[in-house]
């Protein structure tokens, strides 16, 4: 693709060469940041590792949604900001080398947000887990990490199928779909009495009551011991 006029966007925008410097920005861009043509992006953003972000733009493929990244900033009037950094790649012509068109997305009131959510979570006697629209699981608290055995890092983003048993385990999918795309609660705020296991592969027996957690596209699963 070939990178458009980015001047009118309301939203910050950078493209940057092969070799990570920055050579546009845009009016947006200029109102929160004083880098600019010349500068190497991954300064600007403190949070993103240089080597992860290198293995994951070397391994994406122009058919795939934009690569989404956050990080925190301070702005130039100091105000700490954090942004979701929205990359894609870009053609100038044929046979230029591969480059980057990035646009922000101000995160800041979620995040507070998000943080707020995890410290009520970490109080709660309840294990709870909260996963994406793809199941995957993005938060548990402190007493989903005692109950279900596992360390924390490896459930991270880890299907939250892995702890049902069959044959909740292959329909999951199909019930989370089927909310988001009827919206009819079939599941949605009713409690079910499954099994879940942990890594020692012992059996326990949960109630799993679903809700869903503020983004439409968000679920949360509260499973307690019986």
């Amino acid at each position: 693709m070939t990178f458009p006029d980015t001047n009118s966007l309301p939203l910050p925008v950078f493209t940057a060469d092969a070799n990570g410097s920055i050579t546009h920005v845009n009016a947006a861009w200029r109102k929160v940041f004083s880098a600019g043509v010349g500068d190497r992006w991954l300064t600007v953003f403190p949070d993103v590792v240089a080597e992860d972000f290198e293995g994951r733009w070397r391994a994406y493929q122009p058919n795939q949604p934009p690569l989404r990244l956050r990080s925190g900033v301070v702005t130039t009037a100091g105000e700490p900001r954090v942004f979701e950094i929205h990359c894609q790649p870009g053609l100038a012509t044929e046979n230029d080398p591969l480059r980057l068109m990035a646009t922000l997305v101000d995160v800041t009131d979620q995040v507070r947000g998000e943080a707020e959510i995890l410290a009520i979570l970490d109080t709660a006697v309840d294990a709870i887990i909260i996963m994406d629209e793809e199941g995957r699981m993005e938060r548990l608290n402190e007493a989903a990490v005692r109950l279900f055995g596992y360390a924390a890092s490896e459930l991270q983003d880890q299907p939250v199928t892995m702890l049902m048993p069959e044959p909740h385990r292959s329909r999951h999918e199909g019930y989370v779909r089927h909310y988001l795309t009827t919206g009819e609660k079939r599941i949605i705020g009713k409690g079910r009495e499954l099994q879940a296991g942990g890594p020692s592969s012992r059996r326990l027996a949960k109630r799993w009551q679903s809700s869903v957690k503020g983004s439409p596209t968000s679920v949360a699963f509260p499973p307690w011991e019986r």
